[in-house]
Formats: C-alpha cells, sequence, structure tokens
C-alpha cells in the first residue's frame, strides 16, 4: 500500500512529492514510445546532451492522457487531494544521462 500521508505531508510542506510506484517499466516505454515518434523540432521541445524536455506534454500528445492518469495516479490524486484536482500545467522531462541511468518526471 502507498503510503498516502506521507505524500500529503510532503506536499504540504514542498509544494510537491515524488512518487515512484506509480508506472510500471512497460507503462513508462509506451509513454516513451510515443514521445520518441514525434517530431522534436517544435518550441515546446528542449533538447541537450543530458536531457529532454516538452512543454505542455498533455497538448502535444493528448494521447498520452491515459498513460499518464492511470488508475494509482488517479487514486492517488484522489486521496491526497481530492477530486476537484486537475492539470494546469504539464511538462515531462527525461534524463539522458548514462551515469545516472534513466528517468522520467511527470509534473501535474
Amino acid at each position: 500500500m502507498l503510503p498516502y500521508l506521507k505524500y500529503k505531508s510532503e506536499i504540504d510542506d514542498n509544494g510537491y512529492s515524488i512518487i515512484y510506484e506509480i508506472y510500471s517499466d512497460q507503462e513508462i516505454e509506451n509513454i516513451l514510445s510515443i514521445i520518441n515518434q514525434a517530431d522534436h523540432n517544435k518550441e515546446t521541445f528542449k533538447k541537450s546532451s543530458e536531457i529532454f524536455a516538452i512543454r505542455q506534454v498533455l497538448k502535444e500528445f493528448p494521447e498520452l492522457k491515459p498513460l499518464v492518469f492511470n488508475e494509482k495516479l488517479n487514486s492517488v490524486i484522489n486521496r491526497i487531494l481530492g477530486v476537484d484536482y486537475f492539470v494546469v500545467k504539464s511538462f515531462i522531462l527525461i534524463n539522458l544521462g548514462i551515469q545516472i541511468g534513466r528517468y522520467l518526471i511527470i509534473k501535474i
């Protein structure tokens, strides 16, 4: 079971919480697969040698919405914040560095 009280406390104290248990490896691969098929020359796409970021990711990729808002994320949002929360800004940040490993950040 996820430690909802811990996440709620972190959000109250810091304005955010890092939750690792939301997406399976397969779900992350599905999200990245959709992103990798896109034209990366748009203004909302930023890339350096180590970081790849997309602003307005849910506008750029509306097909990601059901993948991002899976059952686990919806449960966390509903239990911690309530049912009245909604997306006001979305971005995705992907670490491309080999030394650190890959990670995916989705800010909602």
